[in-house]
């Protein structure tokens, strides 16, 4: 068992289009456009970090540049953070030897928390899984189901005490420790791009694939209500998580996965502790932070544990999370404070 602790990629466009609706916000979303009529918000859609972006804005002057300031924003981040760009800042690390680097403000940021979180769930977040990810392969068309020998070289470079973190900069351990922040990254384009859009005045609601945020008050002054998808019903919702502010994120075994020819269906959230995809009976879990790349984090890790032991981490660190199995939906008290089951 993992121990607890107090806190307080390449998808094919087809499939990321296929499951955006992970976790989506209540109100109408269409193409890049201007509002149709007074008290509807401008939508504004493009594509990053193989995720669709959704962003949905009411109340300020000039939409349209606002929303064109985040795309831009969000493409410099993924030359910070993804793996598979050549140049980025991530590829440089993962192909550097062993020792000391300086690293931007932001891949700092995003380490602190990685690395902070995958101490305190016992590794089952863990940034350095890229091995992993890469022999998998999950998503890419070419997935297969590797021999136990490969998972078990590719499962020994996975080991998040190879880096260590002090303020910006970032010792590297093993030559062979490479980072995927695919269960991060996403999370802090999504908390930039809303400080950036909640900085213009107005409010409105920001989607990366299956992360959520919402920012500004409702003229109504009602809560804002973030449906959580079904993952085994095609337009229905679990239910409602009913916010002021914050970011709900969701990680499920119906993103992306495969079927091997044996028919056992393989997801791509992978188990640092076996070099397995999880497989705990868990189809989805859903997170409610303050914090947009700590929730990131914290849907995948939860994920990993499983029902059981993710509740109790939960429960001891006042985390707000559900859970949905073949047997039904579980949650945690605070998410229960929150979440309102659909009729």
């Amino acid at each position: 068992m993992r121990p607890g602790a107090n806190i307080a990629k390449l998808l094919h466009r087809a499939v990321i289009l296929a499951s955006m609706a992970a976790v989506m916000a209540f109100i109408t979303s269409c193409a890049k456009k201007q509002p149709a009529a007074a008290g509807e918000p401008y939508t504004y859609d493009f594509f990053a970090a193989d995720t669709f972006i959704n962003l949905k804005v009411y109340g300020v002057d000039d939409p349209e540049a606002l929303c064109k300031k985040v795309e831009q924003q969000t493409a410099e981040l993924e030359r910070v953070f993804s793996r598979h760009i050549e140049g980025s800042e991530v590829s440089k690390i993962n192909a550097a030897p062993e020792g000391e680097y300086k690293v931007s403000d932001e891949l700092a940021a995003v380490l602190d928390a990685a690395l902070e979180l995958a101490k305190a769930t016992g590794g089952a977040y863990d940034p350095t899984i890229a091995p992993l990810v890469s022999l998998w392969n999950i998503g890419s068309g070419n997935e297969r189901v590797p021999p136990q020998p490969e998972i078990d070289a590719a499962r020994a470079k996975v080991r998040y005490e190879n880096l260590a973190l002090d303020g910006n900069t970032l010792i590297k351990l093993k030559s062979y420790a490479e980072l995927d922040l695919g269960g991060s990254g996403k999370g802090y384009m999504l908390g930039k791009a809303i400080e950036t859009m909640a900085a213009a005045g107005g409010y409105g609601v920001v989607s990366y694939g299956g992360n959520v945020g919402v920012y500004g008050k409702k003229p109504s002054g009602d809560p804002w209500r973030i449906g959580i998808k079904h993952p085994r019903k095609e337009s229905a919702t679990l239910g409602y998580v009913e916010v002021e502010s914050g970011f709900v994120a969701v990680s499920g075994d119906y993103e992306r996965y495969f079927i091997a020819e044996d028919g056992t269906r393989y997801c791509h959230i992978l188990d640092p502790a076996t070099g397995w995809p999880a497989r705990n009976g868990v189809i989805c879990v859903a997170v409610w932070t303050e914090n947009a790349v700590r929730g990131d984090i914290l849907s995948t890790a939860l994920f990993v544990m499983g029902e059981s032991e993710g509740l109790r981490f939960c429960e001891e660190n006042g985390i707000a999370a559900l859970f949905m199995t073949e047997s039904g939906i579980s949650q945690s008290p605070e998410m229960e404070k929150i979440f309102r089951k659909a009729s």
